[in-house]
């Protein structure tokens, strides 16, 4: 049990960080790509529904072009000198994207609906009085594909608890790993759908890292921030029981 604990420990650290250089000398094995998009594709999601398609980028060229669209990370900050100048502001491309494969996930509707409307849970407030009642939106009648609750908010969260199953998943494979939402026109560029429902929201990159630097230092030497190294975050963990007199 120890050592579990210790491997839950251990991946935690190092999804935590975004590695920003890579050993483009080894490759991940054919059958370690298709258990990690196996994990992507039955990750758990609302009612179980396909709200993502995931797209497995393998070929080294295209990796290239999707670091060179990646332009993102602010390396300078817009900060005045004493004489009221601004400083230097410089913008690199996001090296993580640089990875041996890269896992790009791409929203969808989902062809199914099992979703419904609740009179106590939506938006919508139902009131049989009122005479602009949407009887399209009656409780028990399935919802709008459209909806914010369906299209955005359960699209995102089944991306969310995706990646963060590949990442985990990865890591327990012995690989580093590194989120990136700054794609340019990649999408445009290997032909990915772009619509106002279908486009790509979030890549995961994973590979092996380049042992003779640290993990926010990329392959040309440049230095980013790594504030998983310097501070601890404000997250609260909060413990929610009754205590011995019945309170909450």
């Amino acid at each position: 049990m120890q050592n579990i604990i210790k491997d839950i420990k251990k991946t935690s650290e190092v999804i935590r960080r975004c590695q920003r250089n890579w050993d483009h000398s080894k490759s991940i094995p054919r059958e370690h790509i298709e258990l990690l998009a196996e994990v992507a594709k039955n990750s758990p999601a609302k009612q179980d529904e396909a709200y993502f398609d995931v797209y497995v980028v393998t070929d080294r060229d295209l990796i290239e072009k999707l670091y060179e669209n990646s332009d993102g990370f602010t390396a300078g900050a817009l900060q005045k000198d004493s004489n009221g100048k601004l400083g230097k502001f410089t913008v690199w491309p996001n090296s993580q994207t640089r990875a041996n494969i890269v896992f790009c996930w791409v929203s969808r509707q989902p062809s199914t609906m099992r979703n419904y409307y609740q009179d106590d849970h939506d938006y919508f407030k139902f009131d049989a009085s009122d005479n602009g009642l949407d009887n399209d939106k009656l409780p028990g009648m399935p919802k709008d594909p459209n909806e914010w609750s369906r299209n955005i908010e359960n699209t995102y969260t089944s991306i969310g608890i995706s990646t963060a199953c590949v990442a985990m998943a990865a890591a327990r494979l012995g690989y580093v790993t590194g989120y990136n939402k700054n794609i340019g026109d990649f999408d445009e560029v290997v032909g990915l759908p772009q619509t106002e429902t279908e486009y790509l929201r979030y890549t995961l990159s994973v590979g092996f890292p380049n042992e003779d630097k640290p993990h926010h230092v990329d392959d040309e030497g440049r230095e980013f921030e790594s504030f998983s190294l310097t501070t601890e975050r404000e997250n609260r963990i909060v413990e929610v029981t009754y205590d011995e007199n019945g309170n909450i």
